[in-house]
């Protein structure tokens, strides 16, 4: 009886060994690269320089964009994945797509028109220049002033399009939402001060087909320049019209 128990031990024994080296077999296996892997890290992978004419005037081009004006701006052109064919003519070089901004990460095309071929290039751009932030906590309905506000040189390539970088931008202007100490002055917060404040005598032009009148009133509501206010007429009817300037008060008549 003892033998057949040893025997049927070592079996079991040599069963597991078997298990274990074909478990490690399998692991080497998995960490081996396949062969679509080998061929895609091979030569007809591998990234190319571009020439470095091209490198010039995709820099070129991007520095030229309106958008950078005045700007410093670093370009950065990637490699890319092939290698670029020969054209007989200069090749072309534009954005991928019309662009408001090239600010950050962006794709640009190198094209030839006869052979007709085209390659995407990524371009990376950081830009610095000025930005106008808060000296001190402001509050909403602050008409800024220069002591309340400073420029600074800073990386603006993820800043709003409208960033203020110059105080002559909003020296004047009143904010429409409260500005924290080093907050960033964008355009969209600031609306012009009031010309005409409520109470105050105007004097309202009436523009009709064909017609023309004047009067006198009172303002009902204040605005600046541009916007849309009432007027209180010496009748007691209210009319709306638009301020043209400080005092007057224009009102069209269909």
């Amino acid at each position: 009886m003892g033998s057949p128990r040893k025997f049927l031990i070592y079996f079991l024994v040599a069963l597991a060994g078997v298990v274990f080296l074909s478990q490690i077999a399998r692991a080497q296996r998995a960490l081996e690269p396949s062969r679509a892997e080998q061929g895609a890290a091979g030569p007809g992978a591998a990234e190319e320089d571009l020439p470095q004419e091209l490198v010039a005037r995709i820099t070129q081009t991007v520095r030229a964009h309106p958008s950078l004006d005045g700007l410093k701006v670093e370009v950065r052109v990637a490699r890319v994945r092939q290698k670029i064919a020969e054209c007989p003519t200069q090749p072309e070089v534009v954005f991928s797509a019309p662009k408001s901004r090239p600010w950050g990460s962006f794709n640009m095309v190198i094209r030839c028109s006869k052979p007709f071929w085209g390659v995407t290039v990524s371009v990376q751009t950081r830009v610095f220049g000025p930005q106008v932030v808060a000296k001190r906590y402001l509050p909403q309905g602050t008409r800024l002033k220069t002591e309340d506000l400073e420029v600074t040189a800073a990386d603006i390539t993820r800043s709003p399009v409208d960033l203020a970088r110059s105080l002559e931008q909003v020296q004047g202007k009143v904010l429409s939402q409260p500005l924290q100490q080093g907050g960033v002055v964008g355009l969209n917060i600031l609306r012009e001060p009031s010309v005409i404040k409520v109470g105050e005598g105007v004097r309202v032009q009436i523009q009709g087909k064909g017609f023309q009148a004047s009067g006198e009133g009172v303002a009902v509501s204040a605005g600046a320049i541009g916007d849309s206010i009432r007027v209180r007429m010496p009748d007691g009817q209210q009319v709306s019209g638009r301020v043209v300037r400080a005092g007057v008060v224009e009102v069209l008549i269909d």
